[in-house]
């Protein structure tokens, strides 16, 4: 494998999903060098989780700006500054707010999704469909940059997680 493919970032193009209480998401972790060619290094990395104060985060992109949004979540920090990230937060109410890099942005939907197989998620959103690991595993086999195991955490403790 050439050197220059490691110096490529680990990109999570990715499909994650929350509706109806559950957060899904793909496996898939790929090095890219543009949104056009990736090489695939796993299919079952994880990017949804169960924060222990019960919130429920997941993200897309970037590994690194990823890890350390997670890290800031878990330790109550304030959010720092990234580059090369589309999260999900929901509380456990259901409230959902989206990260960018910046701040924190409330929605108004029961339901959203980031990644590169959001386009294939919110249809099926939008028109009812309410099972968000059904709706990832149609998504990751519609975009090619979604794919693998598919990870789901709730905020129903009594839901299994996969």
């Amino acid at each position: 494998i050439p050197r220059r493919i490691f110096e490529k970032r680990v990109r999570q193009m990715t499909t994650i999903v929350y509706v109806n209480g559950v957060m899904a998401a793909d496996g898939r972790e790929t090095i890219e060098e543009d949104h056009k060619s990736a090489m695939t290094i796993r299919d079952d990395c994880v990017k949804v989780w169960k924060l222990p104060d019960g919130r429920l985060f997941g993200a897309a992109h970037g590994s690194e700006d990823i890890e350390r949004l997670r890290r800031a979540l878990v330790k109550g920090q304030k959010p720092p500054r990234l580059n090369d990230i589309a999260a999900i937060l929901v509380d456990r109410k259901g409230k959902i707010s989206l990260y960018e890099g910046n701040i924190w942005q409330e929605t108004t939907t029961p339901y959203y999704a980031v990644g590169s197989g959001a386009v294939f998620a919110f249809p099926l959103l939008r028109y009812g469909a309410k099972d968000a690991v059904r709706i990832a595993k149609i998504a990751a086999e519609c975009d090619p940059f979604s794919g693998g195991k598919i990870h789901s955490v709730s905020l129903d403790s009594s839901r299994r997680k996969k």
